[in-house]
């Protein structure tokens, strides 16, 4: 009779390979999940600091402009500027404008300060007595002038037609008897800030209202439109002669994905973005009708993608090989107990045949002959329990090796788990040995980024402005921690051995490290040009105060500037470097604190003081 279970281990490996076929689908679902979710949450991270940063940048460009929009409004208001466009053949008048102009415009830090007449013509300049004297020159046809002209504040970012420099161009008109007679004009030059986008973690492009790059730390994309500009756009370029010629070229770039508006991830098309992706931020400045953009790199997004889809996919590849183990434990297990029961049925089996053969003896004591008959069968039928019996056996030595084969199997396990970190790394580089180096090198960065975003996320936190005790060796060693890259790219030598461990002062501690930085960061900036820069701090306990010294071998402070030293907005730093509140603010700072700042004069270089109250206990202790 032909049996009807001959299918059933066909169905059973078509229902094995059918689940195979699902727990693959499933962990290519969830790699491909996890991977979407950590390059969301890795975007959005990534966007959040790239704003922040947009942030600094367009306030830096803002102030950059800002701080001179007062000088033609005060330099207007001078009588001997209506007086010479009344009489422009008065040639006296017209050197002491000239010579006027050029002292503002050398005090102020600007490129150039210039005077025109009602049509454009320039009557005098800081710049007359040299080869690119703006003097007779006509800007009649430059937006700022025909702004200024009609009564308004113009504002105009070009090339200048006589030196073919850039600059931003700002004009007020010159009123008498409330009617515009002229106009003053200031240019400015944003090369400094420009030159800071080289050394910036993200890269920089300005465009004006037309869509034309004219800032950047790029110099490929200088000059160049985001999209083609209409014969409209190019005549009004021609005929205002912004930019020193009209044919402005498109950017090679090209939109990969917008993430949200003003945030999108794009190609340029320019290096190092030729075959990869950059994370573009826009900002919009409407005072100048200008848009800032931010280009961040996204790398960091993929390799956490790509991390956490290998970690995923071998967290599967782990879980799939512990259910394959312990699917063999348990069959092991009920081969086991097969072979422990097929013994009991043997051991059983046998004594039931014993019993029988014996009944069988006694009946045959009244025949010879059927007596040797039954023993013989009994005697075959013995040999085959013992065979029975003999396999059963092997069936339980079978059993007894099932812990033996799962030890061995941990080995191969363990060695999968070492190759996945191998593979990791294959993945990422495609290079073994470069592989290991490479991620003991990013190890060892990783680490280092984290104590500096921890250490200027603790410095950047909005401060509650409570007085505690700070232990002034540690305030001093975050602050030494934040200017350390000045110090090193400037080659400056800090001593700060003679500011004792044991110090605790009554403070603020995240302003007291602003404070710090402030005067460090002053003292690198003041031994710029010395062969042998070097800062020494020092600090004292004097009765119930601590006085804290910053001295550098600089160039000191000239007597006009002793004057001003602690005046908001006063500084002694080239145009672009500073906004002279840095000091102001420590002064500030200090005096809320119940400490007090002051410079104190010395033979070479200069010596800031901060004298500071003792905290309290430790008054209480002296």
């Amino acid at each position: 009779m032909p049996s009807t279970s001959a299918p059933a281990p066909r169905t059973s490996r078509g229902v094995r390979l059918a689940a195979v076929v699902v727990a693959v689908a499933a962990m290519a679902a969830l790699v491909t999940a996890v991977g979407e979710w950590v390059e969301s949450r890795e975007l959005a991270a990534l966007s959040d600091a790239t704003r922040q940063r947009l942030e600094v940048q367009a306030l830096s460009l803002s102030n950059a402009v800002a701080r001179f929009e007062y000088l033609p409004y005060t330099v207007a208001l001078n009588p001997d500027l209506s007086h010479l466009i009344g009489h422009p053949g008065d040639a006296a008048l017209a050197e002491t404008v000239n010579r006027y102009l050029a002292q503002v415009n050398r005090e102020a830090g600007s490129t150039a300060l210039y005077l025109m007449d009602h049509e454009g013509q320039t009557l005098a300049s800081s710049n007359w007595q040299t080869t690119e004297s703006y003097v007779g020159l006509n800007f009649g046809f430059r937006p700022y002038f025909v702004e200024a002209a009609s009564g308004g504040f113009g504002r105009f970012y070009g090339v200048g037609v006589t030196t073919g420099r850039p600059g931003y161009f700002m004009a007020t008109p010159v009123r008498q008897d409330g009617r515009v007679i002229g106009a003053v004009a200031v240019k400015v030059s944003l090369d400094s800030l420009e030159a800071s986008w080289d050394h910036a973690i993200d890269r920089v492009a300005v465009f004006d209202g037309e869509g034309v790059v004219f800032l950047s730390g790029e110099p490929a994309w200088r000059l160049r439109a985001r999209s083609p500009l209409n014969q409209t756009q190019l005549n009004a370029l021609r005929i205002t002669r912004q930019y020193g010629r009209d044919d402005i070229e498109t950017l090679p770039w090209e939109t990969l994905r917008t993430l949200s508006p003003g945030v999108r991830l794009l190609r340029t098309g320019t290096p190092p973005d030729v075959n990869r992706p950059a994370l573009a931020i826009e900002r919009q400045m409407p005072t100048q009708g200008w848009t800032v953009t931010l280009l961040a790199d996204p790398s960091g997004v993929t390799r956490a993608t790509n991390q956490a889809r290998v970690a995923t996919a071998l967290l599967c590849v782990v879980l799939g090989l512990a259910a394959w183990v312990w699917r063999l434990r348990r069959r092991r297990s009920a081969e086991q107990q097969a072979a422990r029961l097929a013994l009991e049925d043997a051991h059983a089996g046998l004594e039931r045949m014993v019993t029988e053969r014996t009944a069988d003896l006694v009946q045959a004591n009244r025949a010879l002959q059927m007596e040797v008959s039954e023993r013989g069968r009994a005697e075959r039928e013995l040999r085959a329990a013992q065979q029975e019996l003999v396999q059963a056996a092997k069936l339980a030595v079978v059993g007894q090796m099932a812990a033996g084969v799962t030890h061995e199997l941990n080995q191969p396990l363990s060695a999968l788990d070492a190759l996945a970190a191998t593979t990791s790394a294959y993945l990422a580089q495609s290079s073994i040995d470069e592989a290991s180096a490479n991620l003991s090198r990013m190890r060892d960065l990783v680490a280092r980024m984290g104590r500096i975003t921890g250490q200027l996320r603790s410095f950047s936190r909005r401060s509650e402005g409570l007085v505690e005790s700070v232990v002034l060796s540690d305030a001093l060693s975050n602050a030494c921690f934040l200017v350390d890259s000045a110090l090193r790219q400037h080659g400056v030598s800090l001593d700060r051995s003679a500011v004792p461990s044991t110090l605790r002062v009554a403070f603020d501690p995240t302003r007291l490290e602003q404070v710090l930085v402030n005067l460090l960061r002053n003292a690198v900036d003041a031994t710029r040009g010395r062969a042998d820069p070097a800062i020494v701090v020092s600090a004292g306990r004097e009765g119930d105060r601590v006085r804290l010294s910053v001295r550098d071998n600089g160039s000191g402070i000239s007597p006009e500037a002793w004057q001003h030293l602690f005046d908001p907005f006063f500084t002694t730093k080239p145009s672009g470097e500073g906004l002279g509140l840095g000091l102001a603010i420590s002064q500030s700072i200090s005096r809320d604190c119940g400490a007090v700042l002051k410079a104190l004069p010395v033979d070479e270089g200069a010596l800031m003081q901060l004298d500071m109250a003792v905290w309290l206990e430790d008054a209480r202790t002296a």
